[in-house]
């Protein structure tokens, strides 16, 4: 996926692809190719994975104007995949699933 993962961010999904590497110094750098302005650094790789890579992810989506909930999910590729999944999105399915 390239361009804005945003543009159609309030309906669908988005799967966010995720380098992470680490430099000269002993540091996980993380970055999208599709996801602009995502960069997050960390000296923990745990903490990278566990929490600040979605962070960063929401903190952007919000900065558009969207609120989405963020996961990891492993597809065993080099760039780890998050989804960005609206808020508005999960509501309705919970409340359809609510119904049946």
């Amino acid at each position: 996926m390239r361009g804005d993962p945003m543009s159609a961010s309030r309906t669908l999904a988005k799967i966010i692809r995720v380098s992470i590497e680490k430099d000269s110094r002993g540091v996980f750098v993380a970055t999208s190719p599709n996801l602009n302005g995502l960069l997050v650094v960390s000296k923990d790789l745990n903490s990278l994975l566990d929490s600040k890579i979605s962070e960063a992810i929401s903190a952007l989506y919000e900065a558009c104007g969207v609120r989405v909930a963020v996961a990891r999910a492993d597809d065993g590729q080099d760039e780890a995949p998050w989804v960005a999944m609206p808020m508005e999105v999960l509501r309705k399915a919970e409340t359809e699933f609510a119904k049946a």
